[in-house]
């Protein structure tokens, strides 16, 4: 604490610091009482706001969101497979029956160009049609593979077409409406219908 200049208070005389007695009038002196300390400022207290944990937390870093991007590949891959799946398969179900449907009636066809060639070489009957193997017998060597086991098939399935027993070994020319007479089918309906061949040669499908 530095030192307060003193004068005396009798003559006037200035005083060293800490002297008892003037050296003047020799009068003694009280020494003046200590002034008080000036009061500690206080400093205002500063008060931390809490930040909530989500602010607090660093961002993902690189490695997090590559893993976060494959997680999110490994869920939307089996989703991908199914939607993919529900889209082509109707399309190639519907693709599949189509080429059947075109094959059968190809194949129909065939079957009616066999039983003209037949009925040119039979004096104009048809070929026997009472039983599959009867047919089949007669146009073997008019089919291209008369011989095997599913010439008389539908493509597609096991089943044999139907054939007509009504006009088995008659003369063309003897049926009314050749147009209209059927002399094999398909048993087997594809999408709600079947193929029809006629004595005149023609396929045509009908509703079933």
């Amino acid at each position: 604490m530095p030192s307060v200049p003193l004068d005396c208070p009798y003559c006037g005389t200035p005083l060293a610091s800490g002297v008892t007695q003037c050296p003047n009038c020799l009068n003694p002196i009280e020494a003046p009482a200590p002034e008080p300390a000036p009061a500690p400022v206080q400093q205002p207290q500063v008060v931390q706001e809490e930040v909530p944990d989500y602010e607090q937390k660093p961002p993902p870093g690189p490695s997090e969101w590559r893993y976060v991007s494959l997680f999110a590949k490994i869920i939307a891959l089996p989703v991908l497979i199914l939607l993919i799946v529900n889209i082509v398969m109707p399309v190639a179900h519907k693709a599949g029956e189509t080429k059947q449907a075109n094959q059968s009636v190809d194949k129909l066809k065939g079957i009616g160009d066999a039983v003209k060639k037949y009925a040119g070489d039979h004096d104009g009957k048809l070929p026997p049609m009472t039983t599959i193997p009867a047919f089949q017998s007669a146009l073997e060597k008019y089919l291209p593979n008369g011989k095997a086991p599913d010439a008389l098939q539908q493509p597609g399935s096991t089943s044999y077409y139907w054939i007509n027993p009504s006009v088995s070994e008659q003369k063309l020319t003897t049926i009314k409406n050749p147009e209209t007479v059927e002399v094999a089918e398909e048993t087997v309906p594809s999408e709600g219908h079947i193929e029809v061949l006629y004595a005149d040669g023609h396929v045509s499908m009908v509703a079933k």
